[in-house]
């Protein structure tokens, strides 16, 4: 199961960015992914962009009543609660987020600590997400002991949002459970958060390897998840990276929501990305965190290596792409 953490000296986060690899698997960036400046919407410029940059056609509404838009309800409830959000303004885009409260958001390592998500009350109940660390193997997981409303009455408690990458994701279908039947009833008190794995999990673990969400994706096991293609990506899906780098044991991997997709002249090659993720100092594209770590949202890329391998890259300036494999999975 999947959770970011280090397994080397000491737990850490999935936030940091791989040593790039080499120039032969590089994937020319389009003009847009070049330029200094943001991409930006019809009528809507992202602040702080510079230079003329090719207008971004994107696609930021998930289907009426699926999983995904479950999903991205319950991101953007937390985004508009650590942020100051401009009414009015698309709530897909980074630019409409400002003043990030750090005192309601940070980077917690679900399989060290404690971890919570709780959204803003509604009437006298509000949804709590919460973890403690896990126990097996080798206190790898997150176990989870609160997913729900619960009745707050009058001392409800302020949303905040203070998890890691994997718990982050797991805390949005405790949400969407609220909205729409999900295939994740039992992610409810007493079960494992989706953990990172390794390549030898009972042996030295020198090599963080977070398949898990990955192979769920690209196996439909348990009918959990499907795949989709880069062409087929759409608002509310999620992005899994795995890195397999063995040079950098810093990280994990990441896994992020999708909040918009560029919808380009050719979808199949390469795409702009908007993600709400929960991640540490390493910032994507105009991103909203001002302190560096917590819940947040900016740009990202993904694009299909001339080889056929799909590939992700942090931002929209980095030339390399990160190493490992990558996947796209929709909740079924």
């Amino acid at each position: 199961m999947f959770v970011c953490l280090i397994l080397a000296c000491c737990i850490s986060g999935c936030t940091d960015r791989s040593v790039p690899a080499s120039p032969g698997n590089v994937t020319a960036l389009p003009p847009s992914a070049q330029s200094p400046g943001l991409p930006e919407t019809a009528g809507y410029s992202e602040s702080g962009s510079s230079g003329p940059v090719p207008p971004n056609s994107w696609i930021y509404q998930a289907p009426a009543g699926t999983t995904n838009a479950a999903l991205l309800s319950g991101a953007k409830a937390l985004m508009k609660g650590v942020y100051t959000y401009s009414p009015g303004s698309p709530d897909y885009l980074p630019g409409s987020y400002t003043g990030e409260k750090t005192s309601q958001t940070s980077y917690v390592v679900h399989s060290a600590n404690s971890t919570m998500v709780v959204w803003a009350p509604v009437g006298t109940s509000q949804v709590i997400w919460q973890s403690e660390p896990g126990t097996s193997p080798r206190g790898w997981s997150g176990i989870v002991v609160a997913a729900g409303p619960v009745n707050t009455g009058n001392n409800p408690q302020v949303l905040n949002v203070k998890t890691d990458c994997s718990g982050f994701v797991t805390s949005l279908f405790a949400n969407a459970n609220t909205i729409t039947e999900t295939k994740f009833p039992n992610w409810s008190r007493g079960t494992m958060i989706p953990e990172a794995g390794c390549i030898d999990p009972q042996g030295s673990c020198t090599m963080p390897n977070p398949l898990n969400y990955y192979q769920l994706f690209v196996s439909g096991q348990n009918g959990w998840f499907r795949s989709v293609s880069l062409a087929d990506l759409q608002p509310g899906d999620i992005i899994s990276w795995a890195n397999t780098n063995p040079n950098d044991k810093s990280a994990s991997g990441h896994i992020m929501l999708v909040a918009a997709v560029s919808n380009g002249t050719d979808n199949t090659k390469s795409r702009q990305v908007v993600v709400i993720d929960e991640t540490g100092p390493d910032a994507h594209s105009s991103d909203t965190r001002t302190s560096g770590a917590g819940i947040g949202m900016g740009y990202a890329r993904l694009a299909v290596s001339p080889s056929g391998n799909l590939q992700f890259y942090w931002n929209l300036t980095t030339p390399y792409p990160q190493i490992g494999p990558v996947a796209l999975g929709r909740a079924r």
